[in-house]
């Protein structure tokens, strides 16, 4: 638990904003924003970030589906021929469509109106961030 001026505690921190000192254990970090791991003020809720998120760093930052659910070939082609099929209706030149469960994900992208392109990826990892502006 997150208190004030307890020597016991292993770790300080004074917020950037109210300034109040605070003690903390690693057990107190949350995943707080799209920065990274860390926790809320309890005197004026001012977003603490002690331990920044690397982002798309592999494989740190990645999830790895290849522990998912594993899918038959069977299964796979169900989902290649829901994307062809996704792919083909739409109206515009360019696009794409996407299934993803257990440890695979299918895409289909169509180009220039007339070409397709279907990608098979199996145990997959993945990672998502955001630009600031």
């Amino acid at each position: 638990m997150i208190k004030k001026k307890n020597n016991n505690i292993e770790k300080e921190v004074t917020c950037p904003f109210c300034n109040t000192e605070f003690y903390y254990t690693e057990e107190d970090l949350i995943d707080i924003n799209e920065k990274g791991d860390g926790f809320i003020c309890p005197e004026c809720g001012f977003d603490i970030v002690i331990r920044e998120r690397i982002s798309c760093k592999f494989p740190e930052s990645f999830f790895h589906f290849g522990e998912s659910a594993i899918l038959t070939d069977e299964e796979t082609q169900k989902y290649i021929d829901e994307v062809k099929n996704r792919i083909e209706r739409i109206k515009e030149d360019d696009g794409y469509e996407y299934i993803a469960t257990g440890d695979t994900i299918v895409f289909g992208f169509k180009t220039e109106g007339i070409y397709y392109d279907i990608y098979v990826a199996k145990n997959y990892w993945t990672d998502s961030y955001s630009i600031e502006e």
